[in-house]
């Protein structure tokens, strides 16, 4: 099995706790209160007597339901794989992995689809929902399984990138910090691409963003596929583009992952051990690296540095204690924030109508 044993032992495990009941039932209970919700607001609100308006409020209905389902997939498939990882390294077991007989594709397979399982499981309780408001008109059932597979694409690409940051990455922060800001980026760029905001209004820039944003994928597979002729027509709406892109890129990621795991992640000892071996050149005073927040505040006040009254603040503001991926997330924090404000700007400035 290519997946592995890691795969199969949580296949066979998963069932076995209450937590796992727990959260489908919870999730598909949400979904179903959600639309008693919306169908008791819109009755109470508007009179209901035609078979045009059952069907106009299941399409309103489906459009808010499926990418409200793409967005909690995305990040949960996201850090699910993120912290799955992160969770072998700080108890120190992915070391142990890599010493079994496990090859790198059942260890990067296997540790990926055993963190989706619950998300896919979660996607396979809501078809039922999903498939109730095929019964108030206006939504085929095309439609929903063009969304599902938009949105088990979505998990896919999202669970690949988190598996693979938190192999790259040794500390846990910066592994969720890195995985959570990648899937906002991707979904806020994309969608600025798709709208015209970054390229302009021009054909290929809209087929770009279609094939590679998840919220124009998500709504126009929530739309009708007329004019549909081949062997994608159940697709329809260029949908195919975005499955065959998203695909594409998350056996992209678990390549480099699968090529890479072993050289991201060696033993520590290994990484220590030539340090030790250096020796000061002579001549050269010997000075002992700082092993606790106390003892590096002293050194620096020796060497002139002017710490704050706060020594605490200043150790993890002005010095790199924490590694200098630090200074990468708070700008990437800085480019996201910047990237948002020009988005809103450009969206307001063209007047964008996103009822179409």
């Amino acid at each position: 099995m290519i997946a592995g044993p890691i795969f199969a032992r949580e296949l066979h495990v998963a069932p076995r706790r209450p937590r796992h009941f727990i959260q489908r039932a919870v999730y598909a209970l949400g979904l179903f209160i959600l639309m008693c919700t919306a169908w008791l607001l819109v009755a109470g609100t508007q009179q209901i007597s035609t078979v045009g308006d059952m069907a106009r409020f299941g399409t309103v209905l489906f459009q808010i339901l499926a990418p409200l389902q793409l967005t909690l997939v995305a990040f949960l498939a996201a850090l699910k794989a993120a912290s799955a990882v992160a969770q072998e390294k700080d108890r120190g077991t992915l070391i142990l992995l890599l010493m079994t007989r496990m090859s790198n594709t059942e260890l990067v397979l296997g540790k990926l689809l055993a963190s989706l399982l619950d998300v896919a499981v979660m996607l396979w309780v809501a078809l039922p929902i999903f498939a109730l408001v095929v019964l108030f008109g206006g939504v085929s059932l095309e439609a929903v399984m063009r969304v599902f597979a938009v949105t088990f694409a979505t998990m896919l690409v999202a669970g690949s990138w988190g598996s693979t940051i938190a192999l790259r990455n040794e500390k846990t922060f910066q592994t969720l910090a890195w995985t959570a800001m990648g899937i906002v980026l991707w979904a806020a760029l994309s969608e600025a691409i798709a709208l015209g905001l970054v390229a302009g209004q021009v054909p290929s820039a809209a087929i770009v963003g279609l094939a590679i944003s998840p919220a124009s994928a998500i709504l126009a597979a929530a739309r009708p596929a007329l004019e549909t002729t081949g062997s994608f027509a159940i697709l329809g709406n260029g949908v195919a583009w975005y499955l065959l892109a998203t695909l594409s890129v998350a056996i992209g990621l678990n390549l480099i992952a699968i090529l890479r795991i072993r050289v991201w992640n060696p033993a520590r000892e290994s990484r220590a051990a030539p340090a030790a071996d250096v020796s000061p050149r002579a001549g050269e005073p010997v000075e002992a690296a700082p092993a606790s927040a106390e003892e590096h505040i002293t050194a620096a006040a020796k060497s002139g540095r002017t710490v704050w009254h706060n020594p605490i603040l200043w150790r993890e503001v002005m010095t790199r204690a924490f590694g200098s991926k630090m200074f990468l997330i708070r700008l990437d924090y800085l480019l996201m924030f910047a990237l948002k404000m020009a988005v809103m700007y450009a969206t307001i400035a063209s007047g964008v109508d996103f009822a179409h």
